[in-house]
């Protein structure tokens, strides 16, 4: 089944569904919170993406594998001379912290890794996202009210709509799932241990953590949700608004610690406290990718990574071809080297992607192939100041001083039809981009994950941050039941 297979469901139900669809989606938290803490609607987008069981499965199972060889990457660059390529860009209290912690970290609660298909139906993994992975909630969130929407619109039973939801899976049941086998493997002894979602105050992600907070604690685990400074400690004990917590769930970027404060200290000891995931920037710095995906071409490079020779396949076969922008010789995207790898990127516009190193949201991600787009020349105007081509965008880059960039093949993810819900509710149609992420657990063998999806209408940068929307995820069997 794919997305055509709405088609099968009559225009009028459509659109008698969409005002629905989207005040439920509202309504549980599809939203980014602006900075005054008011919440901004995420697209509300229709159209789902359905997927076999074993099929995702298998995507699950590729993201866990893709996290576990980015792993020894990241280790066995912070133990080498070429530590600075993850530990420069980051803050002062940042990378004393992850000098101090990186050889305890061994495990991941969550991570995701986002792919785009390519025009053969082959994914290619683009990156992964290990500190502050979004979508855990919001994808439940689209998936289940369409489910609900649309089984309402049957006239469905409500006992009914709940198995169909259960059915489908949950990806913040399998986060609960992860962060309490943690807490079991580390000794904890409470059987409903407490958890406190710590993000910033109006973080963009505030409703998702509220949801989550919401979710935890119907499935029995008291769940609170808590800024840095609501932290404090007593002992070995966290406490969020002088209330006791057993697990800690860190919402929270690295580079905005302050000195002093419960949250860097729980931090700065993750062997002693109960924090999931503990701060790990190095390992979802696109230069660890690009250099995980520099592997899969260089037998020296991977032996020195102490990858697998299966690794080495992962890293030449599920990665988009991505390597770090510096001057040089390198393996080209078709295995050949090329002298001078600046020199090659600034020729091929038609076939590459520039990404910061450290960036999140997508603000400073430039597709070759749509350098002329108007949005696309406001963001070369907001990241460097000035209205630059390709080859000059190329120069800023290869200089950058914050982290430096990567290049990455672009992936030829062919447009779609999707049906999506405007700012009233009313159903709308239209050709976008979407993508696809799988959700894993690193080190920790039990939750169920699913994935998420997000769809873009207007940028081949596929962000929520940019406009974009989530998708519906839908099994296969699921979705044979809400259309036949």
């Amino acid at each position: 089944m794919s997305l055509a297979d709405l088609s099968r469901i009559e225009p009028q139900k459509l659109a008698r569904i969409a005002p629905v669809y989207s005040d439920l989606v509202f309504a549980l938290g599809l939203a980014i919170t602006r900075d005054d803490g008011s919440p901004t609607p995420i697209p509300a987008v229709l159209s789902p993406t359905v997927v076999r069981a074993a099929d995702l499965a298998a995507r699950t199972r590729l993201a866990g594998r893709i996290g576990t060889a980015a792993f020894k990457v990241a280790r066995a660059l912070l133990a080498s001379d070429r530590r600075g390529i993850l530990l420069d860009p980051l803050a002062p209290l940042e990378r004393r912290i992850i000098e101090a912690t990186w050889p305890d970290i061994h495990r991941l609660a969550v991570s995701r890794v986002d792919f785009l298909e390519e025009t053969q139906g082959r994914l290619k993994a683009l990156e992964l996202n290990a500190a502050l992975p979004s979508l855990v909630g919001y994808s439940d969130i689209a998936a289940q009210s369409f489910i609900r929407a649309l089984g309402h619109e049957r006239n469905e039973a409500a006992r009914n709509i709940a198995k169909l939801i259960s059915k489908n899976g949950s990806n913040a049941q399998a986060l609960l799932n992860a962060l309490v086998l943690w807490y079991q493997d580390r000794g904890g002894a409470r059987p409903t241990p407490s958890v406190a979602l710590v993000g910033r105050r109006n973080d963009p992600h505030l409703t998702e953590l509220a949801y989550l907070a919401q979710a935890f604690t119907t499935l029995g685990h008291p769940a609170y949700l808590a800024s840095p400074d609501d932290l404090s400690l007593d002992g070995d004990e966290i406490r969020a608004n002088g209330r006791r917590v057993d697990i800690l769930y860190r919402h929270v970027p690295g580079s905005l610690l302050e000195e002093g404060s419960a949250l860097a200290k729980v931090l700065a000891e993750p062997s002693r406290f109960m924090v999931f995931n503990p701060l790990d920037p190095h390992l979802e710095s696109k230069a660890t990718f690009a250099e995980l995906s520099a592997a899969g071409s260089d037998p020296a490079l991977a032996r020195s990574y102490g990858l697998a020779p299966e690794e080495v396949e992962l890293a030449r076969s599920a990665l988009a071809w991505t390597r770090r922008l510096v001057p040089g010789p390198a393996f080209g995207p078709d295995g050949t080297r090329i002298p001078d790898l600046p020199a090659f990127v600034a020729a091929h516009p038609d076939q590459l992607v520039l990404k910061r190193a450290w960036d999140r949201g997508g603000g400073a991600i430039f597709v070759g192939p749509f350098l002329a787009e108007v949005e696309v020349r406001a963001q070369i105007r907001r990241v460097f100041g000035a209205d630059l081509d390709w080859k000059q965008l190329v120069e800023r880059a290869v200089g950058d001083k914050a982290g430096g960039y990567v290049v990455q093949q672009y992936v030829d993810c062919p447009r779609r039809d999707l049906q999506y819900c405007d700012a009233n509710g009313e159903l709308r149609t239209g050709t976008g981009f979407f993508d696809f992420s799988a959700f894993a657990s690193v080190g920790l063998e039990g939750p169920h994950w699913g994935g998420a999806c997000r769809a873009s209408l207007s940028s081949p940068v596929v962000n929520l941050a940019l406009g974009g929307g989530v998708m519906p995820l839908l099994r296969e069997d699921v979705a044979r039941a809400l259309v036949e």
